[in-house]
């Protein structure tokens, strides 16, 4: 079954392939810096990023840590009472 079914995706395949539709060719003027880039494209620096990013992370991460600290603060309950 196995062998039957890769031969029949292979027969399917190479005839789609005999069937593939001409492409049309539309020519492009060259125009410097515009359809061509004018000089070397440069690789980006991330490592300040990047340093920047970890920074801001570790302060989150810190903050976190003292969210709801200072509400703990324990009030004395008070009891209404009525005079009898």
């Amino acid at each position: 079954m196995r062998i039957s079914l890769i031969t029949a995706i292979m027969l399917v395949s190479s005839a789609a392939n005999a069937q593939q539709q001409p492409s049309i060719q539309v020519p492009v003027p060259n125009i410097p810096g515009i359809t061509t880039p004018s000089q070397p494209q440069q690789r980006p620096y991330y490592p300040p990023a990047f340093i920047i990013s970890g920074i801001l992370l570790i302060i989150a991460a810190i903050m976190v840590l003292f969210v709801g600290a200072g509400g703990r603060i324990h009030q004395r309950e008070i009891v209404a009472t009525s005079p009898l």
